[in-house]
């Protein structure tokens, strides 16, 4: 679940856990692009890993012509665009915050980090 069953917001990550040992974090954490794409484009994104990037094996497998696919192949890309420009702007307001004080250097580096999915 990404949205908000009420009022179809974006939900946020708050906690996390380890089943295993029992570890807990909390805090704010942002997750990845693709899982905050919507559910009709992640849909798409795995059939079209499936499909070997083939858009006319990606059309046949859905039941749709070719330039539909397309169509909807280039507008999930617009959509994933999107998601990493607005990481882009994030990460530098990240870093105004960590030259103006207001956050920690360790900090703004660990933000920048879970953006670009290296954590």
């Amino acid at each position: 679940m990404i949205k908000c069953p009420i009022c179809q917001n974006q939900l946020q990550i708050s906690q996390l856990s380890c089943s295993s040992c029992r570890t807990s974090y909390e805090g704010h954490f942002v997750l990845p692009r693709l899982a905050r794409m919507s559910k009709n484009d992640r849909q798409l994104a795995e059939a079209f890993l499936f499909a070997g990037g083939n858009l006319k094996d990606l059309a046949e497998h859905l039941g749709i012509s070719y330039p539909t696919v397309r169509k909807q192949v280039d507008a999930m890309m617009d959509a994933l665009r999107q998601l990493r420009d607005e990481d882009q702007k994030h990460i530098e307001q990240i870093m105004l915050d960590m030259e103006a004080g207001r956050v920690s250097g360790s900090e703004g580096l660990r933000l920048i980090k879970e953006i670009n999915g290296e954590l």
